[in-house]
């Protein structure tokens, strides 16, 4: 009676429901689809919180450093040292796609902060990762 997971045609397990609130939770090839379907290009720089007009763009993109790229790769958490660029629709307990400079996926993540704060910031957790891609 209830939506357990979401597969794509090839079986391979995109999202899955978050019971407290009824969202729903990217896997990692939820992940890769998700970065096939963006439209506008990826940040280069660390812009100003902006929210509202954003809503069909899609889960928030943070770009990281190339040092950081292995780390993130295996699962790491992402440090606002390491980060480049990131939508201003970033918001904290929402999930975002993790990128290096050239827009491959690394990863993806729940945000710890806004876009403002993601440039403000020098030290701490930026992004929670919950998933990497591997090598």
């Amino acid at each position: 009676g209830r939506v357990k997971n979401v597969n794509d045609q090839n079986g391979q397990h995109l999202f899955s429901p978050r019971l407290r609130d009824g969202g729903m939770s990217v896997a990692t090839a939820g992940a890769h689809a998700l970065l096939q379907q963006r439209t506008v290009p990826l940040p280069n720089s660390i812009p100003t919180t902006a929210w509202w007009g954003h809503a069909s763009l899609g889960p928030a993109v943070v770009v990281v450093n190339s040092d950081a790229d292995p780390f993130v790769r295996k699962g790491r958490n992402v440090f606002h040292g390491f980060v480049l660029g990131c939508d201003p629709w970033l918001a904290p307990g929402e999930p975002c796609l993790l990128t290096d400079e050239d827009g491959a996926l690394l990863g993806h993540g729940v945000a710890q902060c806004t876009a403002s704060e993601m440039g403000s910031f020098v030290k701490g957790i930026a992004v929670k990762t919950r998933g990497g891609v591997g090598s």
